[in-house]
């Protein structure tokens, strides 16, 4: 994914990292940051593609035995094996969807041109960054269909389906704490901040998404409810997609909806349903920077908003 000004800024960041360093062995963060510019400059996906399907495959595994669990455990979608059935239905309407959108199959053009319009590219390592994004979309667009005949509620269904895309109540109380933690510690905050949203938006495709680094003019201020008393944070960083692949195959599909249980809403929900610079709120600034989604296209918006706030001595 092309996001303009991103190698110079991030290889000034890395390299201002490295030199605070004391010693002669670089910072695990250093590393990571190596690793991803590296592939990032070659075009490819951070993951050989034989890896990216083995994690597919035992991701989708666990995702199984979630489900019959969790169907087990309600009156209305369990008993004589019906949770096996169900999530059998729900595998088979996942593969008939994806004969449709999926990157792999011929028809996936058509569908690009109607859904993403004429601008978005089809080369193999878009597709190859897709892949796994369109997976989970018909994944999800199955299990809302497949269980409508047994849970007729929405709103008790798209949690639900929220839950086994990785919004699992430990689970997420585990990666909030690996997040606050590892920003918390950082030398360079509102740099680490940058390189993860960076890192969340390189793992998405050309295809389905935009991504781009928004210009943010010095002294630039966000307007905020969120704690703090004083003037208005500084925005330090923003970055902007005008398409999101979940959003505009749900929307196609009139499940507009399911967006809240897929892809930013989760991947990120320990950031951006908390607070800081806008957009949220509740949680505490890590050392005075904070990160928030201002924008979403799911909610009405033009495009979706990733934005990097600082306030007092935050650094």
């Amino acid at each position: 994914m092309e996001i303009p000004s991103s190698s110079s800024s991030s290889s000034s960041s890395s390299s201002s990292t490295s030199s605070s360093s004391s010693t002669s062995e670089p910072s695990e963060e250093v590393v990571a940051h190596t690793v991803f510019n590296h592939f990032a400059s070659r075009g490819s996906h951070w993951l050989p593609t034989r890896w990216r399907t083995s994690l597919d495959d035992w991701s989708h595994e666990w995702w199984r035995r979630g489900m019959l669990q969790r169907l087990r455990r309600d009156r209305r979608t369990s008993g004589l094996g019906r949770e096996e059935g169900i999530v059998n239905d729900i595998e088979r309407r996942a593969r008939d969807l994806r004969a449709r959108y999926d990157v792999d199959g011929d028809a996936f053009r058509d569908v690009v041109v109607g859904v993403f319009g004429s601008g978005a590219h089809l080369d193999a390592a878009a597709r190859s960054r897709d892949a796994s994004h369109v997976k989970h979309a018909c994944r999800a667009l199955a299990t809302l269909r497949a269980l409508r005949p047994w849970i007729n509620d929405d709103a008790a269904l798209i949690p639900l389906i929220r839950e086994h895309n990785g919004g699992e109540r430990l689970a997420a109380r585990m990666v909030n704490a690996g997040v606050a933690a590892a920003v918390t510690m950082s030398r360079d905050k509102v740099g680490l901040c940058v390189k993860l949203l960076r890192g969340l938006a390189y793992d998405h495709g050309d295809v389905g998404w935009d991504w781009r680094e928004a210009p943010t003019p010095t002294g630039a201020r966000a307007e905020t409810d969120a704690g703090g008393g004083g003037d208005d944070p500084e925005v330090v960083f923003e970055m902007r997609t005008s398409r999101c692949l979940y959003h505009s195959v749900f929307a196609a599909e009139g499940e507009g909806a399911l967006a809240s249980a897929t892809c930013c809403a989760v991947d990120g929900a320990s950031w951006f349903e908390s607070g800081g610079g806008g957009g949220g709120g509740g949680r505490d600034w890590f050392g005075g920077v904070a990160v928030a989604r201002t924008e979403t296209l799911s909610a009405g918006d033009a495009r979706c908003t990733l934005r990097v706030t600082r306030r007092g001595g935050g650094r």
